[in-house]
């Protein structure tokens, strides 16, 4: 999956795609064979069944990256949320957009360091800046790569005011309110519902659990399940209800907002 372009030797970070590092690719496509190893092992018992680690340790690396898509994303939102309410009050002390900017990138590097995302993109708008290119464009090309429909949002405002000359100040105090507001929402649901996200991370595991238990305690019952036609069968189903069961659970406690 792509999640970045190269342009004037700057790696330009596409925020709705995530690409993994080759240590990444190792750690969680290990985890992903374990998986499928694990899975064949207890369901199956029978290296013809062996075939099955490749697409479960394909599901593994494709839910892993999503996640950690969301998670980026998710924290470029919270930070981006930090910088405009720094950004704001540049902007209010008189400031124009250019300096603001570069005030607010200050402030972010203070707080999150030279590597967060939304300090890394801060500068890489000035540094469009000192190209002389509009800071408009600037944030116009970064929320189109972010992915996330505030920054976008909040880009188009920031070009449609430099252009029309409107009152950028109570624009972006609107921008501020609305992010803020629609964020601490998120908060207030995501902590309503905790509980059940570790319930139903709890019941996930539970299936498992209790055939792992009676493999281990009660083999000489287990033994009929494996190595017969029948057997299988009823594990292939067994399996197929387990893993719609799993992924609709994570489906019903998923928040968007």
């Amino acid at each position: 999956m792509r999640a970045g372009k190269t342009k004037s030797k700057e790696q330009l970070i596409y925020y709705g795609e995530y690409i993994f590092s080759p240590g990444e690719w190792v750690r969680y496509g290990a985890e992903g064979v374990l998986l499928g190893t694990f899975i064949v092992w207890i369901c199956y018992r029978d290296l013809r069944a062996a075939f099955l680690v490749i697409p479960v340790a394909a599901v593994w690396l494709r839910n892993k990256n999503k996640t950690l898509c969301e998670k980026r994303r998710r924290l470029l939102l919270y930070h981006f949320r930090e910088f405009l309410g720094s950004f704001y009050s540049g902007m209010r002390a008189g400031y124009s957009m250019e300096n603001s900017t570069s005030a607010a990138a200050k402030d972010m590097q203070r707080l999150y360091g030279r590597e967060d995302p939304m300090v890394r993109e801060l500068k890489e708008i000035l540094k469009k800046c000192r190209l002389q290119i509009p800071i408009e464009e600037a944030f116009y090309d970064f929320g189109r790569r972010s992915g996330l429909e505030d920054i976008y949002h909040f880009s188009e405002i920031v070009m449609i005011s430099k252009k029309s000359g409107g009152d950028t100040g109570k624009i972006l105090q609107a921008c501020y309110r609305a992010i803020s507001e629609k964020m601490d929402t998120e908060k207030e649901i995501r902590t309503g519902i905790a509980s059940q996200q570790y319930e139903q991370q709890i019941m996930s595991i539970m299936p498992a659990a209790i055939v792992l238990y009676l493999r281990l305690s009660f083999s000489a019952l287990m033994n009929d399940m494996y190595g017969n036609p029948a057997g299988a069968a009823f594990m292939t189903a067994a399996l197929l209800v387990y893993c719609f069961a799993f992924f609709w659970g994570k489906k019903i406690v998923r928040i968007e907002v």
